[in-house]
């Protein structure tokens, strides 16, 4: 599915005239455990068709779970498809890299490297405020919940 996604991209830049735009965000938002997170991310994208409703964009982010008295954070990444500018879903992978240390059965300290990635599916309603749902395939809480605040900045040529 992500590679079909990529192929519709690219094409869509090679065949059409788009308008470009960046988008910065913020979220809060629980997941199904009760864990608060908050993320940070920028959508990078183009609007390809004037009077068709589609936008398509590419989202780089970071997220914060709060997790018993300290935050995890994880990277992700997204290709999403917008209508009308309201409704939007996407799919994508969120990943980390973390490390556990302990002492092994004759006392000597050992470092894991510990590396994790999940699929996303992601929803959201709305314009500038947003309310979004995603599904991640992970065991720390496979539903989330938040809201969302982004500011779409066009840039280049506009066609409006």
């Amino acid at each position: 599915m992500k590679k079909y996604v990529l192929i519709a991209s690219v094409l869509t830049f090679i065949y059409a005239d788009p308008v470009f735009y960046f988008s910065p965000g913020i979220q809060i938002g629980v997941n199904s455990t009760g864990n608060f997170f908050f993320s940070s991310q920028i959508t990078i994208g183009a609007i390809p068709f004037e009077r068709t409703g589609i936008i398509l964009g590419t989202t780089f982010g970071r997220r914060y779970y709060y997790n018993g008295g300290k935050f995890d954070s994880y990277g992700y990444l997204d290709g999403q498809v917008c209508l009308v500018g309201l409704l939007g879903f996407g799919i994508g992978s969120m990943n980390r890299t973390a490390s556990r240390t302990y002492y092994d059965d004759s006392g000597v300290l050992q470092q894991e490297i510990i590396k994790e990635k999940y699929t996303r599916y992601k929803m959201w309603a709305g314009a500038i405020g947003l309310l979004s749902y995603d599904f991640i395939n992970s065991p720390s809480g496979q539903h989330n919940f938040g809201l969302m605040g982004v500011i779409p900045v066009p840039f280049g040529e506009t066609n409006f």
